[in-house]
């Protein structure tokens, strides 16, 4: 998944599950809720998410696996000296473009 459509996940995953639709997630970004729904279907395929738009097994992991990753190279370029919101978007595009070795890199450095 691309770094945006990784954003859209996270965000409707951290929402409470009565919270959750795509209108809420579009009105977050500023997209029509079709953009959404475009990346949705795209989960569904994945596993990621049912056709209820309910994370399935596989998708909570993967959204949690991306969510620790996330926060762990988010906070690592913030110890670089990298502004707070440019290291919170470059942690989407890294985790999206970069191979899970270059990833590992980064994080074994920071520890």
């Amino acid at each position: 998944m691309t770094a945006v459509q990784m954003k859209y996940l996270l965000a409707y995953a951290m929402l409470e599950e009565k919270e959750r639709s795509l209108t809420a997630i579009a009105i977050e970004f500023g997209v029509n809720k079709s953009t959404v729904s475009r990346v949705f279907s795209l989960a569904i395929k994945a596993g990621i998410l049912d056709k209820k738009h309910k994370l399935t097994c596989r998708g909570c992991e993967y959204v949690e696996n991306y969510r620790e990753r996330y926060e762990m190279l988010s906070s690592f370029l913030i110890g670089l000296g990298i502004a707070k919101e440019y290291a919170l978007e470059d942690a989407h595009n890294i985790l999206a473009n970069c191979s899970s070795y270059t990833i590992d890199a980064f994080l074994s450095k920071g520890k």
